[in-house]
Order: structure tokens, then C-alpha cells, then sequence
């Protein structure tokens, strides 16, 4: 948990600090916001994934799978490989299969 917690924090520190004026304050902190209602969800929202999924490991993997597109939103410049508009897009579209499987998890498969 606070594993979670302390990489978002260490992300949203980085970006006011070093990377606030590369994109749109609006786009930054509304991925800052669904990234933190995806945490809140995952940590704090029943039924939880402990003992449910088949690996301790994989049940924490759904709470820092949510960083990854973070990155890709706040730092669309870390991947240089592609242009940072696709970088962009490609990190809201982890967001929404993201919140979409965690959603499912929580309420259909989790369910105790």
C-alpha cells in the first residue's frame, strides 16, 4: 500500500517540479486525479485482492499498473521511440482499460 502511494506521490513531485510547463495543465491534472481515484479504488473500495488473486504479486501489480500511463501522460517525452502526442494517447488508453478491468475485477470477479 504505501509502495503505491509513496510512486504516485514521487511522480506528481517530479512532474510540479521539473516537467509542469511541457503540456496542458488541465490534461496533467486531470490524469493526476483518475490516477488517484484508481488508487483509492484499488486500496480502499471492497473486495480486495488478497487471496483472491492466485499470486500476492499480481494482486499488487493492478495498483502500480496505473503509474505506467501516468508517465506516459505527465512525461509523454520518456518514450522516445514515438511522438508525444501518441505517447499521450497512449496513456489515457491504459487509463480507461485500466479502470475498466479494475471495475470488472471489483464487482464481478473479486466478489466474495
Amino acid at each position: 500500500m504505501f509502495l503505491i502511494l509513496s510512486v504516485f506521490l514521487l511522480i506528481v513531485g517530479s512532474y510540479f517540479a521539473y516537467n509542469r510547463h511541457k503540456i496542458s495543465e488541465r490534461e496533467a491534472h486531470l490524469a493526476i486525479i483518475l490516477c488517484g481515484l484508481y488508487i483509492i479504488t484499488f486500496l480502499f473500495i471492497p473486495p480486495f485482492s488478497e487471496g483472491i488473486s492466485t499470486s500476492v504479486y499480481l494482486g499488487r501489480g493492478y495498483g502500480i499498473f496505473p503509474i505506467l500511463p501516468l508517465i506516459l501522460i505527465l512525461f509523454p517525452e520518456f518514450n522516445s521511440g514515438l511522438n508525444e502526442n501518441i505517447n499521450q494517447i497512449l496513456g489515457w488508453l491504459g487509463f480507461i482499460v485500466l479502470a475498466s478491468v479494475i471495475l470488472f475485477f471489483k464487482y464481478f470477479i473479486w466478489r466474495p
